[in-house]
């Protein structure tokens, strides 16, 4: 009971959670108006029902071979949306069950593990057949490999699968409902990553099959949860300047992005899911969540929970939790019935404060060069708000603020909290208003570090109560007083964007020994080509993203990633963030590219320290790579690091997708074919450690093969290309990836564990592969 009164006296109204014993009767004894479980069998897309209770022509039939236990968990979509036996007595009372006297469901949506991967039965087969016109007994000649990436049916079939997914959760949602409360209930709510519902939903590949897209307007709530800024207390402390920000620029692209895809009554209410606390040692400040907090709600989500609180967090949190809540309470009339007035107001810091963010968020590239003071406005019946929130967090931000499109001589209060600001003493009276003129001239103000201030302006009446709190020569002398703290803050500003600012490549045009190299400086590539032959190098990701030879394909990456992936298997770590071009040259046969990548403690605090050099070099008309890596320790002598590393490439050869392809191993002087499973493999040439590392990464289902040459021949019915790794001692075997959502497997040569015992030690590496 006191737990609950408790929680009342917070502004808690939502809770996601199972009340146990009477904590429902005192829940809502106490104002907590929503109750929404999670359940442990209605998750992640097809993880519905109990599988012990499942009947096996109802399971989901997929592709490959996998560990993952949530494929082994999961049922066939059209076994629930065409409610059959076991989602009527297993799954419904399952429901039933579990949320008696509540106002909906939640659960966690993240099916991206079955991308690509099915489902595959003999039931889905005849849905399919039937969706893209072609006879069943057709079909079932084609069934399943005309169905993954680079095949005949594939976007056929992605369409498909996010339909199937989509009847899925329609037919969870209508059931949560009639449990519920009926128009009451807020149904069902998946809560699925904040990117499918942004701008970039639509270049999102893991989404595809089981987008919001085709289900959202049917719902009454949805959950984007993220991008949950937080650290590791099991890891160095790592300051990450944008991290904050980041859930300001996610939560208002989701909100403009979710209108713009759905009119009003098609539009779910937005619920946010700032972070709390995850598992024991992801953790958060308490100004971090207040803040979160305000940029979900000033940004237009209707709703937000913590995820997880308060799991152990002192008064601090649920201070600033009440703060967050109070704030809402107070301004929602502004935010839900007033309109939007962003561009009529200009903030423009004064100087010292804190760089631009050349980089937020790599999900959406083109915000670049963001400021760390933002602002929102709404106007309401002539009245005024600008929450202004300073995501800096080392220092105050002074600011001038301009407020346009006012009448020029009408008079307006401006306030924040309880606190007046005005002109003050002016001609031996005091002034407690600002006109419409001054306000578009601009206002010196000011937000703490890390703080969210909104500042008010409503028309000013004859007689304004209370004094002048604040004036523009107060603010000026408390920016004063903190010159000399701000200025060595900036100072430490401008060395932290030189560490981890994004740097940009300069790209030049070459040509030597019949190879031409045409650079494309907004995308950031090289295209170099010879007779029928390109290769086009991704210099954001050093990496061969395409490769034509004889007019055929030899890779099946991504737009990021192909030949040369540079990716470590211990400390497991893929790189995922922009190189750097450091030089371009001549060769005997062709052409050379280098480019540079350090890892600082934000990317990696196991590998900080370490640099990367990668050389390319495009050869015999473009029909040779040749890639070297090195591995350099360049720690410094105020931080010596001692740096181990476990190199792997990724590969994407395309003659495992051709027809007639394989790939040929070696061992014991024989050949060791693979083809194609879909699935994770493993060819190792005996390391137990390296084994164990890999087959839990990857979680690898089948049995290790054994091998003891670096060296893999590809073959298909139209040619071949050989693949060679160097130095054949350090060579510790290829790890595979594969799905049908791939046109090809990773194909990854991985390399022993290498240990860089002090600054200057590095550690070479060579990729050769040649169409013959």
């Amino acid at each position: 009971a006191f737990m609950a009164r408790f929680i009342e006296d917070l502004g808690v109204r939502w809770i996601i959670g199972s009340p146990t014993g009477n904590m429902l009767e005192q829940w809502r004894k106490h104002q907590v108006e929503v109750i929404t479980p999670e359940l442990y069998y209605i998750a992640n897309g097809f993880r519905i029902g109990d599988p012990k209770k499942r009947p096996e022509s109802d399971k989901f039939k997929y592709l490959g071979t996998s560990a993952h236990s949530e494929l082994d968990m999961a049922s066939c979509p059209a076994a629930i949306y065409e409610r059959r036996p076991y989602f009527q007595e297993s799954v419904r009372k399952y429901l039933a069950d579990n949320l008696k006297g509540t106002d909906g469901l939640w659960s966690n949506w993240e099916p991206y593990m079955f991308s690509g991967k099915g489902c595959f039965c003999d039931h889905c087969c005849a849905n399919f057949a039937k969706f893209v016109n072609v006879p069943l007994e057709q079909m079932k000649k084609e069934w399943p490999h005309e169905l993954s990436r680079g095949k005949k049916y594939y976007e056929q079939a992605v369409r498909f699968r996010s339909l199937e997914h989509a009847k899925l959760v329609r037919t969870i949602h209508e059931e949560v409902i009639s449990l519920t409360g009926g128009e009451k209930s807020f149904g069902f709510i998946p809560g699925i990553a904040w990117i499918e519902m942004a701008s970039c939903w639509r270049s999102i590949p893991a989404g595809k099959e089981v987008h919001q897209s085709d289900y959202a307007s049917d719902l009454r709530w949805i959950d984007p949860w993220g991008p949950y800024p937080c650290w590791d207390t099991q890891m160095p402390y790592v300051y990450k300047k944008t991290n904050n920000l980041s859930t300001f620029v996610a939560a208002r692209d989701v909100r403009r992005q979710v209108n713009q895809d759905y009119p009003p009554g098609k539009r779910p209410k937005l619920l946010a899911f700032p972070h709390g606390i995850q598992g024991s040692a992801w953790v958060t400040q308490p100004e971090a969540m207040e803040m979160d907090l305000n940029s979900f709600f000033f940004n237009g989500f209707e709703a937000a929970t913590l995820y997880i609180f308060p799991r152990g967090y002192d008064n601090r949190y649920w201070a600033a939790f009440a703060r967050a809540a109070e704030r809402a309470a107070a301004f929602e009339d502004y935010v839900f019935e007033g309109r939007s007035i962003d561009e009529q107001v200009r903030l423009t810091p004064l100087p010292p404060y804190a760089l631009n963010a050349s980089k937020v968020t790599s999900y959406l590239p083109e915000l670049t060069d963001v400021p760390m003071l933002q602002h929102v406005a709404y106007e309401r019946d002539g009245k005024i708000i600008v929450p202004v929130f300073n995501f800096w967090e080392k220092g105050s931000a002074f600011f001038i603020m301009q407020v346009a499109g006012l009448p020029e001589k009408a008079r307006y209060q401006l306030s924040c909290g309880e606190q007046l600001f005005a002109p003050g003493c002016s001609f031996f009276r005091t002034k407690k208003y600002y006109t419409g003129s001054e306000l578009a001239s601009g206002v010196e103000l000011f937000a703490g570090a890390m703080r969210c201030l909104v500042y008010e302006i409503i028309p000013a009446t004859e007689k304004i109560s209370g004094e002048a709190v604040c004036t523009p020569t107060q603010v000026r002398q408390l920016r004063e007083g903190q010159l000399a703290e701000l200025t060595k803050a900036v100072a430490a500003d401008h060395e932290y964007e030189d560490r981890y600012g994004v740097r940009k490549s300069s790209l030049q045009n070459q040509e030597n020994d019949g190879i031409a190299c045409r650079a494309d400086a907004e995308n950031s590539t090289l295209l170099f080509t010879s007779e029928k032959n390109t290769v086009t190098l991704n210099c954001k990701s050093m990496s061969v993203v395409d490769w034509q030879a004889d007019g055929k394909a030899q890779l099946g990456g991504s737009d990021g990633s192909g030949l040369g992936t540079v990716a470590f298997w211990e400390p497991s770590f893929m790189i995922e963030t922009t190189w750097q071009v450091t030089s371009q040259g001549k060769i005997p046969g062709g052409l050379s590219v280098t480019g540079e990548l350090r890892i600082h403690d934000q990317l990696s605090t196991a590998l900080d320290g370490l640099t990367i050099r990668q050389r390319f070099d495009i050869t015999d008309s473009c029909r040779k790579i040749t890639v070297t890596t090195e591995l350099l320790n360049t720690s410094s002598d105020e931080a010596p690091r001692r740096l181990q590393a476990g190199l792997r490439y990724h590969c994407f050869p395309m003659a495992l997708a051709e027809k007639g392809g394989r790939v040929e191993l070696s061992y014991d002087g024989k050949t060791v074919v693979f083809t194609r499973n879909y699935g994770r493999s493993l060819f190792f040439t005996g390391d137990a450690a390296f084994e164990k590392v890999i087959r839990s990464t990857f979680e690898i289902a089948e049995e290790s093969r054994r091998i003891d040459k670096p060296n893999a021949l590809f073959r298909t019915d139209a040619g071949s290309a050989e693949l060679k790794l160097e130095p054949a001692a350090e060579f510790a075997g290829f790890a595979l990836w594969d799905g049908g959502s791939q046109l090809t497997s990773t194909f990854e040569p991985c390399f022993n564990l290498v240990t860089l015992e002090k600054a200057g030690d590095k550690a070479t590496y060579r990729l050769i592969m040649e169409v013959q």
